[in-house]
């Protein structure tokens, strides 16, 4: 999405402070206390709110690879992925989304579809798109790649080699340069990537410049949250979802992905650094008002409670569950943070 799509009208407020008269008491017969402050920097600050308006909108155009990896015990993995997947889907087909899915595996030791960045070719089909005519059927037999692939998973390596190194070559035609980016890992293993093809770090910033507003780009991990560290710290630092591989419900997770891919945002970035408890964050629907509560995210689950989080990294509110309606605004009201606030240069009148 671009940033000419995304409306956010912000108002400051400034709580009034007393006016103080100076002058010479034989002039006025009036006497002030006024105080002494050596610089500027010793007056008080006084709290400044701020509301940020934003309008939910939908992308038209959405690029989403999946990177599955298929090393050992990886098979019941992705029968989960495959028998949910009509989740992920329904916010596409037919939804009038310009779209493109596909897949890839975390081995880059081989050299058959689907290894070293490569995307799945299924009877011809090397993505899908709204010309697909049977979307679900391919999409299983892209994504049920088995569980013989190398035992090094290199997820994000196979990312890096997919929209990088191959996206002219084997993977040509589904990068599009005025799509939306979205990014998929399926693995029960940590990332094993060689740091001769690309480091964590390096990583992290590649793929930050891919598009150029946030929004436009994620990098969500259904993994062990055990073996994962490297994927959270990802996630964590490009934005996206976290979920751990070893839950029932991937229902769930998938309309969670399903929202985000197609372009009805969950996250919504502030305007300024708030004071996060001050954050409070209501939707005006068609003229009715609805309130959220702001919870927090459990580390070692990754799960949330509450409505919604802050997310001091991106400097945005995150829903959990809930999901604008398109043309819906946000309404975020905070105190920015005191540090922030700008103080007058010149000291009070003596």
């Amino acid at each position: 999405m671009s940033s000419s799509n995304l409306k956010r009208v912000a108002t400051t407020t400034f709580l009034s402070v007393p006016l103080l008269v100076g002058g010479c008491a034989s002039d006025n017969n009036i006497q002030v206390d006024v105080p002494s402050w050596d610089s500027p920097a010793d007056r008080p600050v006084e709290d400044v709110t701020q509301r940020d308006e934003i309008r939910q909108v939908t992308s038209p155009k959405v690029d989403i690879l999946w990177m599955i990896d298929n090393s050992g015990s990886m098979g019941v993995f992705q029968d989960e992925l495959t028998e949910n997947f009509p989740a992920f889907m329904d916010f596409f087909v037919g939804s009038g989304l310009d779209y493109h899915v596909g897949v890839t595996s975390s081995d880059l030791d081989g050299n058959y579809t689907g290894a070293n960045g490569k995307l799945v070719v299924v009877a011809g089909v090397k993505y899908l798109d709204p010309e697909v005519a049977n979307p679900l059927q391919t999409f299983e037999a892209m994504a049920s790649l088995g569980d013989t692939g190398s035992s090094t998973e290199q997820g994000s390596g196979a990312v890096y080699k997919a929209l990088e190194v191959e996206r002219d070559g084997a993977n040509d035609g589904f990068w599009r340069d005025d799509a939306a980016l979205h990014t998929v890992i399926i693995s029960d293993e940590p990332d094993l990537t060689r740091n001769g093809i690309i480091t964590q770090d390096e990583f992290i910033e590649w793929y930050a410049q891919l598009k150029g507003p946030a929004e436009d780009r994620t990098f969500s991990s259904i993994v062990d949250p055990l073996d994962g560290g490297a994927y959270r710290s990802m996630t964590n630092n490009i934005g996206g979802i976290f979920w751990s591989l070893l839950q029932d419900d991937w229902t769930q997770v998938l309309e969670l992905l399903g929202v985000q891919a197609a372009g009805l945002k969950r996250e919504y970035y502030l305007s300024r650094l708030p004071v996060q408890d001050t954050i409070h964050v209501s939707i005006d629907d068609e003229g009715s008002i609805i309130n959220f509560e702001q919870g927090r995210m459990n580390e070692n689950t990754g799960e949330f409670t509450g409505d919604y989080m802050y997310d001091p990294n991106r400097n945005s509110v995150v829903f959990f569950e809930y999901v604008p309606n398109a043309l819906a605004t946000v309404i975020i009201d905070y105190t920015v943070l005191a540090s922030l606030q700008d103080v007058e240069e010149e000291s009070p009148a003596r």
